[in-house]
């Protein structure tokens, strides 16, 4: 009797650097191997990379089909680690932009890498926390078009928190694998790469350091408040947060009528934004009231799970985190440092408990409470449908802590009250 034939290992979401890859875009790749030349550094071989950025794409057949697009093409910025010579180790990694875009993320990218990374680095404890969580800059390069490729210090024995790579390791949070009592932890290290915007420019100034006009953490940027007042309402947009949310909660309405028969949540909704809005900047970064705004800090933009590394140390002692991304940095409020942690975290409401906690104990204000649950509202409402298909009690906690925020229940009492100018 013939034996039966082993079954291939189907490696439908194996991780990007464990598969080879390919060159679809000589012309663009040729761009990217004279600036390794000219920095001693060269490509892996064979080829590996984080993300294509059309330029490259996984090889491996095994891949399942949406992901392998995702990480071909997610989007226009090529993430290669490199080495300095043929068959080394991995040292450096490489951020290449393939296209010029009108919002400045290659800037903000190496904007955010070089001089947050260096406030971050200038206080941090590395010899009670290990390494800073933002790799360090080694190279930024200007090309002809105006594109900006940055080099950073490769990091290796890393894992992301998402359950998964591509969309899944952004939208959900592997709580099989971390703790809330770590995520605790992992709150702190956030807390401290989202700075205060006073702190920030001081240190530029008193450091004589200049940022790049057309990074939106330039306050000479008219967008550098980037989701300020005019990203919740701008009825002169395309859209705008009110009415993507109101469209959403109009699909989510049963399952509120589930809590409470006679809830309104697009009333709700409008409510809980106007009665907050002035916690917020305009986008130039200029505010109404200082009496009832927020403070304001530099904030990365895409704290997901996938662009939070963890290294376990192998002798068993204190993880350390690293931390991807930074192209979508800007001036913001601090309660968007969670907001994606909380709602990638829907199957485990001890988890979301623990992350609010931990930021709630750090920053007991209430313009922080306050912005912490309008940026906690628009994740959950914005990630709920993704949910709606996975996971029918993860998406119905999601509904649960809606519905808190907007009734002002539990930790968010008075968050839907008019904002007064006595809020501390």
């Amino acid at each position: 009797m013939e034996a039966p034939k082993e079954t291939p290992l189907i490696r439908k979401y194996e991780l990007p650097t464990n598969v080879p890859w390919e060159v679809t875009d000589k012309t663009q790749f040729s761009q990217i191997t004279d600036i390794l030349t000219k920095n001693g550094l060269v490509p892996p071989d064979p080829l590996i990379a984080y993300r294509g950025g059309g330029m490259l794409a996984p090889s491996a057949k095994e891949l399942a089909p949406a992901y392998a697009h995702f990480l071909s093409s997610e989007r226009f910025m090529a993430v290669i680690p490199v080495t300095q010579e043929p068959g080394g180790k991995l040292e450096q990694v490489v951020h290449f932009p393939t296209k010029k875009e009108e919002a400045p993320f290659d800037v903000n990218l190496a904007t955010y890498k070089l001089f947050v990374g260096n406030y971050v680095s200038d206080h941090w404890n590395a010899k009670e926390n290990g390494p800073p969580p933002i790799p360090e800059v080694k190279q930024i390069d200007n090309l002809d078009d105006g594109r900006v490729v940055t080099v950073s210090r490769y990091r290796p024995y890393l894992r992301g928190l998402g359950k998964g790579a591509g969309l899944l390791g952004i939208k959900e949070m592997d709580t099989k694998r971390i703790s809330p009592e770590e995520l605790k932890h992992v709150v702190q290290v956030l807390d401290a790469i989202h700075p205060t915007v006073s702190d920030f420019r001081a240190w530029t100034e008193k450091n004589g350091q200049s940022l790049p006009g057309s990074s939106w953490l330039s306050d000479k940027n008219s967008m550098t408040a980037a989701r300020g007042q005019e990203w919740w309402i701008n009825p002169d947009a395309p859209t705008d947060r009110l009415r993507e949310l109101s469209e959403k909660v109009r699909d989510m309405d049963k399952d509120f009528r589930r809590i409470d028969p006679e809830f309104n949540a697009e009333q709700s909704l409008e409510q809980m934004i106007r009665n907050n809005i002035a916690l917020f900047p305009h986008q130039n970064g200029t505010i109404d009231n200082p009496d009832l705004a927020a403070d304001t800090v530099i904030t990365h933009g895409t704290i997901y799970p996938e662009n939070i590394h963890q290294n376990i140390p192998r002798d068993g002692g204190k993880p350390t985190y690293t931390v991807f991304g930074g192209d979508r940095a800007h001036v913001g409020l601090r309660g968007e440092m969670i907001d994606w942690l909380v709602a990638a975290s829907a199957e485990s409401p001890a988890h979301q408990h623990a992350l609010l906690k931990e930021f709630m104990t750090l920053h007991p204000g209430e313009k922080d409470r306050r912005g912490l649950a309008m940026h906690v509202l628009y994740r959950s409402i914005h990630e709920a449908s993704w949910f709606a298909k996975q996971n029918a009690e993860s998406y119905g906690n999601l509904v649960k802590i809606t519905h808190d925020i907007l009734t002002s229940k539990g930790v968010w009492e008075s968050v839907n009250t008019p904002l007064l100018k006595s809020t501390a």
